[in-house]
């Protein structure tokens, strides 16, 4: 039975969006809503208003001044501009000129640059002064300052250019599974045909205003840009500093009374995480992640609407969208938008039945023709569309699974090929693939993740002697042409890519195929003994074939559960006994023999260089319940160049015959510790979860001593509900009622929420098959290590904590508070702190748990946020 037939009539409702818009251009229908709307402001911008008669008057003297540098119709047009309103007047211009604007990210690399302005054939680029680009002689360099010093000598009125709607607007360029970014063209009738879809749906009016603070970089800037225009709305426009600080977003949220603000899922997170307390009428548009619902509560619980957006840039920006409601169990990506079909297809190219999964293809007046210029790569990802009787159109295939439910809306579940996420950003591992097979002796590459590690496995033209110099030109070389996220950790030579039965690549089964041997150089190979027992265990543990006695320990893929292997081992085997945090100073194989050979082995103290480099306050961050301060690396490697970071490690003061056997003695030594260092400092502290307590004595203790504090960041850190009392009955009281509550409350969410307990017998599960299934790999999982670990260390700090009574102080307290709950808390608010910190308790919001706040996934983000709020904590005093 032919699966088309039998279902269309499903599909045929789903996609009922027909409906008529104009033909003009873009920018014609800018002009006649310029003259509709002229003494009203069109964007807001650092204070100053720009209203829409002005705003196309600049719009009409730039593009004579294009035309005048040779700019004609159906050429492309560069543009690397900052956020302002001449931005947005630039592309205007290009588009009344009857060009098209190819945006670019000064932030990438020169060779990127150049490759996506040589591909579109731009024969222009307008940008800044201080933007300016080395670039080919054949391209000409045009600077808005230059431009707008000759506004008086420039005809302000449009010109009389002929446009079609099926002219290109813009090209914007992508991550590419060619090995090259590619460039999705959008005309102008996939642009208006969108914007005013989105006019009706969600909606805009001329009493709005809508906040723009995303790059022209990502495709959905286009609806900050031109919906408002369009619609007689109101542009609030920010820079890009003030775009990435929660608490400034929320300051303009709040006294410029915005009404719409679109965001992805981790810009939302950043707005929640700010002193946003009152909910404000905001309609949020939210898209380009996966939206939770628990991120869906939180945002209604602040804004009067929420939208979940969807779709790929080559249908532009968005397709399918959906009202989201308080009382919705299941977050969908809804319908599509006018004119626009939703098809899933199953692995045989047919509509898959409702409720079974698919993939998502989408047609309609949004879909771009193809890709720029990749024949090859079109002809995969754009078929033709055989549910349309106009056998001309096309159907995208989005690479996304997702199901058509009952209620005719599609779940989205997630990517069908291999493309991967790693510390947040989206990466096509055939871009990475294509990059290595052109560098020398290389014939086929494989990209993978493992561990957080992005892996590259390859196999030579010629099986010959491979040294350590090949392996470090190969990265040298990648690192010109690559984002240096796109850089393989590791880089490993195979024979053979071993398959399975049905000959396709067995991806698992290649992280643990046999590799060749990498010959280190004359002046990298371990020579003495102990480089060699070093070698040895790094290799083991690090899963490499060789280790350059130069080759750093976390660049390789190290992290802080990998170091706790390496040092047991080392300890084993040479009975000397030293911190992980010694890793940070003695990252290499050749340093950290001179350390294993050195008569001063065991003088190392509490305090730790995580990076000692910058100008600005140090911070000092206090271990955690496992001791030691190298889980820090990710967030301190993520923060501000100029940052200094300094871990409090705990040395002998945790065990049975120490006189530190109180958190205040403990929080006086680190005091004393850090004063010793830094006699005239100004203190900036945090501590992560038990790290955190002392950290809060720790700033009574330096206040005391007429020293300043300016920052106390609790990461994750709880109050312990005997922390309330000083008598040792009533501490076991609190204990055992505290214990009582998570039982209880871990039968009521079994009772409500299979999810939860889900999620228990899966970790269950995972661990008896490491166990018993899969042996080999048992002793080095990784979460097994960090489970012998946490029991090791609780029982030596159990009873520090329980002689622990704690008084309020005259303090602000900032909670970095993971957003996903992995054990009971009594208040999941404030985690008790409001009752202690007597002069306030914010609260941020950082991703993760408790247990993966600090993980490479998280690191960058609660960075971002900790750097935030550290600079302001700072400049404040």
């Amino acid at each position: 039975m032919n699966s088309n037939k039998t279902y269309l009539s499903y599909y045929n409702e789903l996609n009922n969006t027909e409906a008529v818009y104009p033909t003009e251009p873009l920018h014609v229908l800018l002009h006649n809503q310029a003259k509709l709307f002229s003494n009203k402001t069109a964007i807001e911008f650092k204070g100053s208003c720009v209203s829409y008669e002005a705003l196309q008057k600049r719009a009409n003297q730039l593009s004579h001044y294009l035309v005048n540098q040779g700019v004609c119709a159906g050429a492309l047009v560069g543009v690397s501009l900052n956020r302002d309103p001449e931005l947005l007047a630039t592309l205007m211009a290009i588009l009344q000129c009857g060009a098209a604007y190819v945006p670019l990210d000064p932030n990438y690399p020169k060779s990127r640059l150049e490759f996506i302005l040589i591909d579109s054939q731009a024969k222009h680029l307008i940008t800044n002064k201080d933007n300016t680009l080395h670039i080919d002689d054949s391209i000409k360099q045009l600077y808005i300052e230059d431009a707008l010093s000759q506004e008086k000598t420039l005809l302000n009125t449009p010109l009389n250019i002929v446009v079609n709607q099926n002219d290109l607007a813009y090209i914007l360029y992508t991550s590419g599974s060619t090995g090259k970014p590619k460039g999705v063209p959008i005309s102008h009738k996939n642009l208006v045909n969108f914007l005013f879809s989105i006019s009706k749906e969600p909606g805009i009016t001329e009493n709005d205003k809508l906040l723009a603070i995303t790059t022209i970089s990502f495709d959905i800037a286009g609806l900050e840009l031109f919906l408002p225009l369009l619609n007689g709305a109101c542009i609030i426009m920010v820079d890009a500093e003030t775009a990435r600080n929660g608490e400034l977003l929320h300051d303009i949220l709040k006294t410029k009374k915005i009404s719409i603000v679109q965001a992805t899922p981790t810009t939302w997170k950043m707005l929640l995480e700010s002193k946003w307390e009152q909910p404000l009428p905001i309609t949020a548009l939210c898209g380009g992640e996966a939206l939770t619902s628990e991120l869906a509560q939180k945002i209604l619980s602040k804004c009067k609407k929420l939208w979940n957006m969807y779709g790929p840039t080559e249908t532009t920006i968005w397709s399918t969208i959906k009202e989201i409601k308080p009382d919705d169990e299941l977050i969908t990506i809804g319908k599509p938008i006018a004119n626009t079909q939703v098809f899933l297809l199953n692995a045989s190219g047919l509509l898959a039945k409702p409720g079974t999964i698919g993939e998502i293809t989408i047609a309609g007046d949004g879909v771009a023709e193809g890709y720029w210029k990749r024949p090859e790569l079109t002809a995969e990802k754009f078929i033709k569309n055989t549910f349309n009787s106009n056998t001309n159109t096309l159907l995208y295939k989005t690479g996304d699974l997702g199901i058509l439910l009952p209620s005719n809306n599609i779940q989205c579940l997630g990517r069908t090929d291999h493309q991967i996420k790693i510390r947040g950003y989206r990466i096509e591992p055939e871009e990475i693939e294509k990059n290595l097979i052109l560098l020398n002796h290389i014939q086929e590459a494989v990209v993978l993740v493992h561990n957080d590690i992005l892996i590259a496995f390859v196999k030579p033209i010629v099986f010959e002697k491979f040294t350590s110099e090949h392996i470090n030109e190969w990265k040298s070389n990648l690192t010109d042409k690559l984002p240096s996220y796109f850089v393989p950790n590791q880089i490993k030579v195979v024979k053979e890519f071993p398959t399975t039965p049905n000959g396709k690549l067995d991806r698992q089964a290649l992280l643990y195929s046999e590799t060749i041997k990498i010959e280190s150089s004359s002046i990298s190979e371990p020579k003495t003994d102990t480089e060699k027992l070093i070698a040895g265990i790094w290799e083991k543990y690090l899963h490499i074939d060789y280790v350059d006695i130069r080759n750093n320990f976390f660049e390789l893929g190290g992290n802080s559960l990998i170091a706790i292997q390496v040092m047991n081992d080392i300890e084993k085997e040479t009975g000397k006994t030293l911190p992980l945090s010694s890793l940070f100073e003695y990252s290499t194989i050749e340093k950290f023999s001179q350390l294993l050979n050195s008569e001063n082995i065991d003088t190392w103290g509490s305090l730790v260089p995580i990076k000692p480099q910058g100008n600005k306050t140090p911070v000092y961050i206090v271990h955690g319940a496992g001791l030691e301060v190298l889980i820090f690396k990710e967030l301190s490697d993520n923060l501000d160049a100029n940052q200094p970071v300094y871990g409090l490690q705990a040395k002998d003061l945790f065990n049975s015959t120490t006189t530190y056997d109180t958190i205040e003695k403990i929080a006086a030594h680190y005091v004393d510790t850090i004063i010793d260092a830094n006699p005239e400092g100004t203190f900036a502290l945090a501590g992560y979860s038990f790290g955190g307590i002392i950290a809060y004595e720790m700033a009574r203790k330096l206040t005391e001593q007429g020293k300043k504090v300016t920052m106390v960041g609790l990461l994750d850190t709880a109050i312990e509900p005997h922390f309330y009392h000083a008598s040792p009955l009533l501490k076991k009281a609190a204990m055992l009622a505290y214990k009582n509550k998570r039982r209880l409350n871990f039968l009521k969410e079994m009772t409500q929420s299979w999810g939860h307990v889900k999620l228990h017998l899966n970790r269950k599960k995972e661990f008896l098959s490491q166990r018993y299934l899969h042996p080999k790999n048992f002793e080095t999982d990784q979460e097994q290590i960090k489970h012998e670990e946490f029991i090791k260390t609780e029982s030596i700090i159990h009873p520090i904590k329980n002689r622990y009574y704690m008084t309020s102080q005259h303090v602000i307290v900032d909670l970095f508070k993971a957003e996903e709950h992995i054990a009971y808390v009594d208040d999941t608010t404030f985690t008790g702190w409001q009752n202690f910190a007597l002069n306030g308790v914010n609260v941020h919001r950082t991703p993760g748990n408790h247990d993966t706040l600090l993980s490479s996934e998280n690191a960058k983000e609660l960075a971002r946020i900790f750097q935030s709020v550290l600079d302001l904590r700072n400049n404040n005093q």
